[in-house]
Formats: structure tokens, sequence, C-alpha cells
């Protein structure tokens, strides 16, 4: 679909409340292909481009590999949209992140990869392989590892499995996989398994669930219905220097890509300015980050706090 021709239904639809697009919507929040930042240059309302959205991106530059995928041939009027819009960076390419797949493209085994990184993949396919295990076989979950849970945890608590295309799903799996340990490796002892996990493969997991924890509170709080500009900002802060405080490959790398994923799309213009005027005198030596300037990250629109500044002293 066309820019234009996304307009031209969300103004039908629009109308039939008796709402207009150029004089009644003031800004829109739209995720990042060509064809949405098009239409936010053909709109006179404001552009946010999603932020949540660019953090499970930036999650995915990280954990998963980069593959070209088979995409369908554009039609005339597709490739005259693309044609137009050449110069303009698609903030949600395939290449750059995880995508969300139909039946026929899982048959396709159009799957994402882990990474290699740290050895996640070797790892996170072994978690895998015991979930299945258990799951396929009810009755050694039930009399073996379900034993061991009950005395542990005095109720039952079943292993979950991911969905490959959801890294949050992931963080389940691994979160419920570590909170289990002795359990798992009691169970897998006494039923011989040929699979055998370390302390230090678990210690592993537990890192991989430290990295990725703050990481889904701040799409949570981002996704929030009274969200704003102004807490979305603050949730970022917050990711930010939880990512900086861990001493770990998989940190950093997260927070290189999340800091490149939030210079694309947080708008200098509304956050900035909003931010300053919810509090014009923030201390600007408490920042959060070390390795970056801080007006880098989140900048405030200079001459408009220049001239704000003379007028408030």
């Amino acid at each position: 679909m066309t820019a234009e021709n996304c307009l031209r239904i969300l103004n039908e639809r629009l109308s039939k409340f008796d709402i207009s697009l150029e004089t009644d919507i003031v800004a829109i929040v739209t995720d990042g292909p060509n064809v949405m930042i098009k239409v936010g240059r053909l709109v006179c309302a404001e552009q946010q481009l999603c932020l949540a959205h660019g953090i499970n991106l930036a999650v995915c530059d990280v954990l998963y590999k980069k593959h070209n995928y088979l995409q369908d041939s554009p039609t005339s009027d597709d490739m005259d949209d693309n044609n137009d819009d050449d110069h303009l960076e698609d903030l949600d390419c395939s290449e750059s992140g995880l995508i969300l797949m139909s039946q026929n493209d899982l048959a396709r085994e159009h799957i994402p990869e882990l990474t290699q990184d740290e050895n996640i993949k070797e790892l996170i396919e072994k978690v895998r392989k015991v979930v299945i295990y258990f799951k396929r076989s009810p009755l050694k979950n039930e009399t073996v590892l379900q034993k061991y849970v009950k005395i542990e945890h005095g109720k039952e608590l079943s292993l979950l499995l991911d969905c490959k295309t959801r890294w949050n799903s992931l963080l389940t799996m691994l979160e419920r996989f570590y909170l289990l340990k002795s359990c798992i490796q009691k169970a897998l002892i006494d039923l011989n398994h040929p699979i055998c996990l370390e302390d230090v493969e678990f210690e592993l997991v537990n890192k991989i669930v430290d990295v990725l924890t703050p990481i889904k509170l701040t799409v949570e709080a981002i996704c929030r219905r009274d969200a704003n500009l102004c807490t979305a900002d603050a949730a970022l802060n917050f990711l930010i220097k939880q990512l900086s405080s861990k001493n770990s490959a998989l940190a950093k790398k997260i927070k290189t890509c999340l800091v490149d994923r939030i210079k694309q799309r947080r708008s200098d213009n509304l956050t900035g300015v909003l931010n300053y005027l919810q509090n014009p005198r923030k201390d600007e030596e408490n920042q959060l980050l070390s390795e970056l300037e801080w007006h880098n990250l989140f900048p405030v629109p200079t001459g408009f706090t220049e001239k704000a500044n003379k007028e408030y002293c």
C-alpha cells in the first residue's frame, strides 16, 4: 500500500466520526517503514515513530542473525512510492529486526536464527531440547521433574517453551528454566538424559535474563495507556542505566543498538521541549551515559533553550 492510499483510507475512516486529519489531529504514532515515514511527511500532524517497536528491533539486532528474506514483487504503485522514498531509511527493515511471520513463512523455515555471540545459540537450543523433552513426556514430567518442583517450590511449575518469533517469550522460557535449575538437574540425572547442564551454563542463562528483564519492563512502561513522551524518556533513561551497569558483552551490544534506534525514532522537537517545560533546570551533571554525550541522545532544541533561559533568568 502506498502512503497516499493509506491516507485516503484513514481520512475515510475518520470522516465517519466527523474528524478531520488536517484540523483535528495533532500528532500520529506509526512504525518505521518507508511508507509510514512518507505518511508522516504528507500530514500536517506531528509524527512520532513507535519507541517500543524500536526497542524490540534493537534487541533483535543483537539476539538474531540478519537475513535477506524473500519478498513479494511490488506492484507498480509500490514501485513508484519506493522510488519517491529512495532517500528515506526504512527503520523497520526486515534485515534489522525480528520478522512477524505467518504459518506459511514458518513452513518455509524463514525463522530468524539466534546469534553465535557468547555461545547464546548453543545454550538456548540446549534449553529448548530439555523443555521439549519434558513437554513431550507428561509421565516423566509429572513423576520425576514435578516431584522435585513440589518439594522445592510447594506447587507444580511447568517448563515453558518460547516462540521463535518473539524475544519476550524467550525471556519467559529462560526465567522459568533458571527458577527450576536444581529440579531440572536432578530430574535429568534420574532419567539418565544425555543433555547435562553445568552450573556455568545456568549462569549464562541468568545473565541473559538479567539483560532482557529491564528491556521487558521498559517496553511495558512505554506501552501503558497513560504513557507520554516524558514518561517514555524516563523509561528509556532507566533502561540505558540498567544496561550500562551490567558487565557483559550482551548488555553492551544491546545498549549500542538501542541508542541507534532511539536516535532514529525520538522526536527532539516534541520530547525535548516537553521535558524542558517539565523541568527547565535539570541537573545535566546527573546523566546516565558515561561514554555518550547526553544531548546526543536526549537533546533539547538549542534555539528554544537559549531563548527560554534568558527569559527564565
